[in-house]
């Protein structure tokens, strides 16, 4: 079924949008994709648009549109925090945005890339950690970092766990 958006909405626009909370049992939720042409945005913090897709028993139900352009890392995080995001599905995130997002209880699963229609339906039917759906090269949202220094340096030239 292709991903049609119900509604745009901007900043100015947010008391038009009601979408419901992320249910105690995890039956429903509410998840945001940020999208260029109809893929995973390559990074988040410069998007224009992102999706809103929230599920619920019967799959998905409200879907909307959310407009970033312009906004500060501060804007995006408030406005999904007010409808009620707690997933977002990225290729790339800067650290500060990522601190934010987490910081307002919305999970960020980073590294995610493919055409958005495909990520949705995977995130909904569990297979969002298939490798397909992995930007190359990267562990993004699969790999633990709490620790990593990655790159060179440190213990004699090798990057690695503290």
């Amino acid at each position: 079924m292709p991903f049609v958006p119900t509604s745009v909405v901007s900043e100015k626009g947010l008391q038009n949008v009601a979408l419901s909370p992320w249910s105690k049992d995890m039956e429903e939720m509410i998840l945001a994709v940020p999208v260029h042409q109809k893929r995973v945005s390559p990074l988040f913090d410069v998007a224009s648009r992102v999706w809103v897709v929230e599920f619920g028993d019967s799959g998905r139900a409200d879907r909307s549109t959310l407009l970033l352009e312009g906004m500060t890392e501060v804007q995006r995080v408030t406005l999904l925090n007010r409808v009620g995001v707690k997933c977002l599905l990225c290729a790339g995130i800067s650290g500060s945005c990522s601190s934010l997002l987490r910081s307002a209880g919305i999970q960020v699963v980073d590294g995610v890339v493919g055409d958005v229609e495909e990520v949705v339906d995977a995130q909904q039917g569990g297979r969002i950690m298939e490798e397909r759906f992995r930007m190359p090269g990267c562990g993004g949202g699969w790999r633990h970092r709490k620790g990593y220094r990655g790159g060179r340096g440190g213990r004699g030239g090798r990057g690695g766990p503290r």
